[in-house]
């Protein structure tokens, strides 16, 4: 579901009608603007990368700290088409960590970034390493659109999480999550 700021109330009510096992929240759209989809990349060309990304993470942050949501998607989808700021995110990636944490949501580790422009799984390395550092659980999700992606590329996402120090991964039932251990 993606998060709508200012919309909380109604999510809320839409989300309480069904018994999820779990919600993903997610970032898609800065203002009107849909960053991440093919027919508006142009917009990047005419965009400050760097107040972009912030404002990004700023809503992301928001969404994790909402209680809508038991899991947050692809944490770094801003980067889809390859556009970085010149200056560095750490900072961001902080905050967006510490808003999982306070928020109590876990984090994906989606390789479907693969198969996108930006060819790598999301989040970063770095960044995940930063959820590490915060506790945050993860989920695996291939974020697949076609029965063929489904699971693709599993193995590199376990390799990520093996290599941020991650041994579990998280499941959900009826919005309660538990951990298992991370299997190849």
């Amino acid at each position: 579901m993606d998060y709508l700021e200012g919309k909380e109330e109604e999510l809320a009510a839409f989300l309480d009608r069904y018994p999820w096992d779990y919600v993903i929240g997610s970032i898609h759209h800065l203002g009107d603007w849909g960053f991440d989809h093919p027919d508006y990349r142009s917009q990047w060309e005419s965009t400050d990368v760097g107040m972009a990304y912030r404002e990004y993470f700023r809503l992301f942050s928001k969404a994790a700290r909402s209680g809508l949501f038991e899991i947050m998607a692809h944490p770094d989808v801003i980067k889809v088409f390859g556009y970085r700021p010149a200056e560095a995110i750490d900072d961001l990636w902080e905050e967006a960590a510490a808003a999982m944490a306070a928020g109590r949501v876990a984090v994906e580790i989606s390789t479907a970034g693969l198969r996108k422009p930006v060819g790598e799984i999301y989040p970063h390395p770095g960044f995940l390493r930063r959820c590490k550092d915060y506790n945050i659980p993860i989920v695996i999700s291939s974020d697949a659109h076609y029965p063929e992606d489904v699971g693709k590329d599993f193995p590199r996402a376990v390799s990520l999480a093996r290599q941020a120090g991650y041994d579990k991964i998280c499941l959900f039932t009826a919005r309660k999550r538990s951990l298992v251990p991370l299997s190849d």
